[in-house]
């Protein structure tokens, strides 16, 4: 997950939670600013949400898209360094309510083969761990 924690609601924490209660064997990664409360971070740590802390670009770009670049970026960094083969991406700012949502990308990777040599390695890491 991506971006600002919204704590309207506790939108963030409650949607890790969700997450967390659906599919507790999943690492859950929140790519976020650094200039959350340590407060914050101890919830998250918690309900076992790894927190990547980032620090906001010199230039932060229309948008905002060098931040949301450089945390997506470092998210995946950190997914890759776990030793995942897949990652979903997501906002801080949406939730996926639906139960089998990962089961239903995994299949879309059946479905859509990828052809191309320079995803190969990904055809060959599918191995359905998640």
């Amino acid at each position: 997950m991506q971006g600002n924690i919204i704590n309207k609601n506790n939108f963030t924490y409650e949607t890790l939670k969700i997450y967390r209660k659906l599919f507790p064997k999943i690492i859950l990664i929140l790519s976020t600013r650094d200039d959350c409360s340590k407060d914050e971070i101890n919830k998250l740590n918690k309900i076992d949400v790894e927190v990547v802390e980032n620090t906001k670009p010199d230039y932060s770009g229309v948008s905002n898209i060098n931040l949301q670049i450089k945390s997506t970026k470092n998210g995946l960094f950190k997914a890759k360094e776990l030793g995942f083969k897949y990652c979903l991406k997501t906002r801080t700012d949406q939730r996926i309510y639906r139960h089998d949502f990962i089961l239903y990308f995994l299949s879309l990777l059946d479905f859509f083969k990828i052809e191309s040599k320079c995803f190969q390695s990904i055809k060959k890491n599918s191995g359905g761990n998640y």
